[in-house]
This record gives structure tokens, sequence and C-alpha cells, in this order.
């Protein structure tokens, strides 16, 4: 695939892009790269052996590679595709390099960070060899070798530009629309997502949350074995237990995460690693001591018997929703951010009953308190805590779960729920 010789573009200088980089100077390559950002590409130009690519460049390439945060429709996607140069994005590149034995891959709208954690913890207690990388924060690119089997966390901006891609283990765990930013249409989505499905072969399993109405058709597939509540699903939440094939495997009390949404999380890690061999014992022993996700329903502190919850991970109106039917209590919403194109209108249906209160910060307040039909609006994050704790009485909750993505005010989730940290810390005193 690479030899001295091979003419490579990257596009987008991110961890993934530089990882992708790099790893292909090592292996020869000329590695041209374009990125919008002129301090990230003077400070890559400086440390790697990189040749720019502007308007003026005439280079041919063998292909081009993609970063994810790239849209499908830049410029020089289209050029390349003129130009008959084949796209693919970071995971195509270095699945093709690294040619993994057995892979399970994970995708959906929410929950696959915890999901691919948890078979982390499961697979680490087990003793028997593996790799995490992807959308997870660790590059494909990055990883020299695969120890074992290659456990990946998949998004579909990932999948878009995948070919040869195969999952043997391929789990999609709920689609709900987002990125409309991105992607042209929910259906465009979709059918990203399933591309994780694409290149499977005749053992491989599609593992897929029957409780779905937009995995439907996906339900019909002959290798596709279910989990969810469904009485037709293999892994099964029911009553008060995890089962597979109608034997209580884990007691839901038992689980440390909140919420429904996170026993739906442990019952597909639970399948993913039982269909890759794993024993029960140790499965069991992985589910119940995992403690979850930093800026994932994080629960913070507590003041005057007001409890504090980090949900900055929370990037579409979906995972705010799960986050708020995780709690009987009185809900007091912090939410805000920048929209990707999604609705907010299912704030209605809470407002008065589990939502006390919600308040709203950043680009997208006024949209979403039009949509809700209430809403305190104010600037920042640090205002709308203040505002909440004013607000709050024994027994409330304060949920900070955005709804939005995090690139108005700040860089990323992780920095936003580390803003909301130090803001909770302060009132805590």
């Amino acid at each position: 695939m690479i030899d001295t010789g091979t003419e490579i573009l990257v596009i987008g200088l991110g961890k993934s892009g530089l990882a992708v980089a790099e790893t292909a100077i090592k292996k020869g390559a000329t590695v041209w790269v374009y990125e919008d950002d002129k301090e990230k590409l003077e400070k890559a130009l400086t440390s790697h052996d990189l040749k720019r690519f502007d308007e003026e460049s005439s280079a041919e390439f063998d292909f081009v590679v993609t970063s994810p945060g790239i849209p499908f429709n830049h410029p020089l996607i289209k050029k390349a595709s003129e130009n008959k140069w084949p796209v693919l994005s970071e995971i195509e590149f270095a699945y093709n390099l690294l040619k993994p034995q057995f892979v399970i891959g994970v995708t959906g709208t929410n929950g696959k960070t915890t999901v691919v954690e948890m078979l982390d913890h499961i697979f680490k207690l087990s003793g028997q060899p593996y790799t995490v990388a992807g959308n997870i924060g660790k590059p494909l690119s990055s990883v020299e070798k695969v120890e074992g089997l290659l456990i990946l966390e998949l998004s579909s901006f990932q999948l878009h530009f995948t070919d040869r891609f195969r999952a043997n283990i391929a789990a999609v765990l709920n689609i709900t629309d987002d990125h409309n930013d991105w992607h042209c249409c929910f259906g465009q989505y979709l059918e990203d997502k399933l591309k994780i499905f694409g290149n499977q072969e005749g053992d491989d399993l599609a593992l897929v949350n029957f409780d779905e109405q937009a995995l439907k058709g996906v339900k019909e597939k002959e290798n596709a074995i279910g989990f969810g509540a469904d009485d037709a699903a293999v892994y099964r939440i029911d009553g008060n237990y995890l089962k597979a094939h109608d034997e209580n495997i884990v007691a839901l009390d038992e689980i440390r995460l909140r919420g429904r949404h996170n026993y739906l999380n442990a019952l597909a890690a639970m399948a993913c690693a039982k269909e890759a061999g794993l024993d029960w014992p140790v499965i069991k022993e992985g589910i119940t001591s995992f403690e979850g996700l930093k800026h994932r329903l994080q629960h913070i502190t507590e003041k005057n018997d007001v409890h504090f919850y980090n949900d900055s991970k929370s990037t579409n109106p979906d995972s705010t929703k799960k986050a708020i039917e995780a709690f009987k209590q009185p809900v007091i919403l912090i939410m805000g951010g920048r929209n990707k194109g999604n609705e907010f209108s299912f704030l209605r249906e809470y407002l008065g009953s589990r939502i006390k209160e919600l308040i709203i910060y950043g680009e997208a307040a006024e949209e979403i308190s039009r949509q809700a039909g209430d809403g305190q609006i104010t600037e920042t994050v640090e205002q709308a805590l203040a505002k909440a704790f004013n607000n709050a009485n024994a027994g409330d909750i304060i949920l900070f779960s955005p709804g939005c993505s995090s690139f108005d005010l700040f860089l990323n989730y992780a920095q936003r729920g580390d803003a909301f940290i130090q803001a909770v810390n302060e009132i805590n005193g």
C-alpha cells in the first residue's frame, strides 16, 4: 500500500491526521498536507518532513486520507474525486496497513465510548491480549502493531470513507438524528453508520439494538443477534437483570452507572465480550466494577443536599434526554453550546415534570428556548450554574448536559466539562 515513491495527501492535521502523516513518512512515502489552521500547519511543517499543499500545488496523489472533522463536501475532497484519487478515512488507512486478525467495532449515536471503555476494562481483567483505538482518542494509525484482538470506537465520519474495513463483531448501539451539519440528511447518517456491516463474512456477527426503530431492517440480516428489551433479543434487559439466552447474568443494582441507557451499554459490552470468547465470571466482574467515564453523568459533589452532575459529553439532544431520564429527583437542567442542526422540542414534555427549571447558555440559547417554549438564558456556563444553584432546593439535581457541541466557547467537550467542574468547586468552597 505504501512504499518509497508513494505520494499521499493528508487533509486535516488533528490527532488522527498527524498520526497518518507520521506513519506514512516512516513507510517511505512523500506526504503532502492541507490544514486550515495556519498555526497548526506551520508547527507540523517545522517538526515533520512534510510538504505544504495549497491552491498552486500541482502534485498528483496515489490516495488521500481525510480527517474525521473534514466534511465530505470539502473542496479538496471534490478535487480528489475529479482527479480519481481514492479518499480514505484514517481508520481505513490504518486497517489496510495493520491487517488485524479480529476486530470488534462499536458505533452508534450515543454510548459508544462507554461501551468501548467497558470492553477495555473487561479485557484487561481477562488477561488476554487486546488493543483499543479509534474515536475513543487514540488514532488507529498511531498503533504500530495490534496485540490480540482490536477494539475500535467508530464514528460516522470515520466509517463514511471506508471500503475494505471489516469488523468481525460489529455493534450498532442506537441511531438518532445527529451531525446534520456534516451529513446531508438522516438517511446518509444512517447509511454511514451501517457501513460497519459492509464487509462482514459468514462467521461474523452483527450485534444490533433490537429496540431501535431505525435499525429494523438490520434485524433481518442472517448474522444479526439482538440486544435490548425486545423478546427476540439474545441479550436482554428483563426485569432486574441483564440476561443472555434467558439466563440471569448481572443484576441491575450491581451496575454502578445510572440510567437505563447505561444498562443497555453494559448489555452491549457484555454481548461483545461473550461473542469474542470471554467467560461469564470475568465479564460479570468487569461490568459490575466499571465506574464510568469523566464527563458522562459524572457525579461531582453535593452541597446542601443539592447534587451536581457533569454530562458534558452530551453533544446531542438524545443524550440529554437519556441523562434527564436517569433521575427521579427534580432536575435543574443546564444546556447549550453550538447546535448541529438538531431539534429540542422534546424538552416541552419534560418541563414541569422531570425538569424543574431550564437554564440555557451559549450560541444556541435562543433557538433552544424558542423550541422548548421556556428557559432562562445566560451567556456562560458559570453564569448558568450560579443561577441554577441560587434556585435549587434540597433534593434537587443540577444536571449539566449541554445537548450541543462545545465549539462556540470551548475546544472540546472535555474542556467544557472541566470548566463546569471548576465552577462547581468554587461554589462548594
